[in-house]
């Protein structure tokens, strides 16, 4: 059972960041019904310059050009999650291993520091241990899921899944996959719950040198920076990889690359921290000689 400040937590949690992205996909929708709004007034100029003109001047070949690739469009769900995602979204992407970690280690700092765990899990294997670990940490990330799934839902209601050129150009997914956009919104919230419980793998990590709550989160944060860094030198400078293959760019899921790559990464990352918590956590009698020194 989750205890009562937990649950006030998770739905605190839940309305602040519904009501953002809310915010955000207003925003965005409004961008792309200007995009297009204008797009159709230009279509319009265009026809009256065909009628009028010469075709001998530069307005009359731009505007045919024009009016030869127009086509009536719709606001494509595509393009205005992208819009949300990347211009109003993106830019918490760097805060968001805080917001996940306040919450998510504040459980095994408590344990660790009141000692908790010399007493009441003395009889618990380290298995259980693990397990509740997990549970405690990890259920910080269902209201962030489910905030995005509002944001899914309200986007869906007032656009069209179509791919239309114009979401092709405003969006990083391109290819025909995209056609089965069910697919894109399972494989979006895979890598964004894969890079949270990443986030919050790091937080355990350093809970575990620290044994302080405050002490574990600005020094999960350095590390978090310290992994960026490495990864804009390895991926970025060295294999020339684009910048959405990074841990900071949480709510970017790009293509360009096919699918697998964007999910390997993440999957790479969240396997690796979430090996080293198992290791770390896993010898109970080391863990209950470290929290014993350490308090």
């Amino acid at each position: 059972m989750l205890k009562r400040k937990k649950i006030i937590a998770i739905i605190i949690l839940l309305i602040s960041l519904s009501s953002y992205l809310l915010f955000a996909a207003t925003n965005a929708l409004k961008d792309e019904k200007r995009i297009l709004e204008n797009r159709k007034i230009i279509y319009s100029k265009c026809q009256e310059i065909i009628k009028n003109n010469d075709n001998n001047t530069d307005d009359y070949e731009s505007c045919n050009n024009f009016i030869s690739e127009y086509n009536e469009e719709k606001l494509s769900f595509f393009s205005v999650f992208s819009s949300t995602t990347i211009d109003y979204v993106n830019h918490l992407a760097l805060i968001m291993i805080i917001i996940v970690n306040v919450f998510g280690i504040i459980w095994i700092n408590k344990v660790l520091k009141n000692k908790y765990i010399l007493n009441y899990y003395t009889r618990c294997s380290s298995k259980n241990f693990i397990k509740t670990l997990i549970k405690e940490s990890y259920v910080y990330i269902l209201p962030i899921i489910l905030s995005f799934m509002i944001c899914i839902v309200y986007i869906y209601s007032n656009t069209t899944l179509e791919m239309t050129q114009l979401s092709i150009n405003n969006s990083f997914w391109s290819i025909s996959w995209m056609n089965h956009p069910y697919l894109f919104i399972i494989l979006y919230l895979l890598q964004l719950s894969l890079f949270l419980g990443t986030y919050i793998n790091l937080g355990l990590i350093m809970s575990r040198r620290n044994y302080n709550y405050i002490l574990s989160l600005i020094s999960t944060y350095l590390l978090f920076l310290g992994i960026q860094l490495i990864d804009e030198i390895i991926l970025g400078k060295i294999f020339k990889l684009k910048y959405s293959l990074s841990i900071a760019n949480c709510f970017i899921f790009d293509d360009s690359y096919g699918i697998t790559l964007p999910l390997i990464f993440p999957i790479v990352l969240f396997l690796i921290t979430f090996i080293i918590v198992i290791l770390i956590y896993n010898n109970k009698e080391k863990l209950y000689l470290d929290c014993e020194k350490n308090n």
